[in-house]
């Protein structure tokens, strides 16, 4: 065999194994991103009822003045949730968010005249409209987060995810 050929040879071994390492690479960034959009639907739903609680808190002051301890609960629980950049600690606020609001349904047992106000009854509609959007993209936030830590212990995209510093993702419990 001439040297030129081997060259060739050697260089298209070097070439397939590239497509391979690019191919596995591209399939971890399409998991990575993957858990970000479910992550994203779950924060722009999230970002939706801040809004809800901020207009609430505010029409709650106005009509149940009384209820100053849960207006400073809604108030301190939407700035907590706006101050956090980890992912995992906002989701964290999904199950806090529960908490709050069961607090804001004892309204109805305290007034239940509460119950006949229109726009008491458009909050609570929205709210569990987007609540219900959170639970759905919770659930593809696991999934989304399985499919990737399974592909990420595959050997060569092991290698490939601490070459370029991939994330370990958690699944949300809710």
């Amino acid at each position: 065999m001439e040297s030129y050929t081997i060259i060739i040879l050697i260089f298209g071994i070097i070439s397939v194994f590239f497509i391979i390492l690019l191919y596995f690479y591209n399939q971890l960034v399409i998991y990575k991103n993957k858990v970000k959009v479910q992550y994203e639907s779950i924060y722009l739903h999230m970002e939706e009822i801040m809004a809800l609680l901020d207009d609430f808190s505010l029409w709650l002051e106005g009509n149940y003045s009384m209820e100053k301890d849960l207006v400073k609960k809604i108030r301190k629980f939407c700035f907590q949730y706006r101050e956090e950049k980890d992912m995992m600690t906002q989701l964290s606020y999904v199950k806090e968010l529960k908490k709050l609001i069961k607090n804001v349904h004892q309204l109805e047992k305290v007034y239940p005249k509460i119950l006949n106000d229109s726009e008491y009854l458009s909050f609570k509609d929205r709210y569990d409209s987007h609540y219900s959007e959170i639970m759905y993209a919770m659930d593809l936030f696991n999934k989304g987060v399985e499919e990737y830590n399974l592909y990420k212990k595959k050997r060569i995209v092991s290698l490939l995810s601490r070459l370029f510093r991939y994330p370990d993702y958690v699944s949300y419990q809710k």
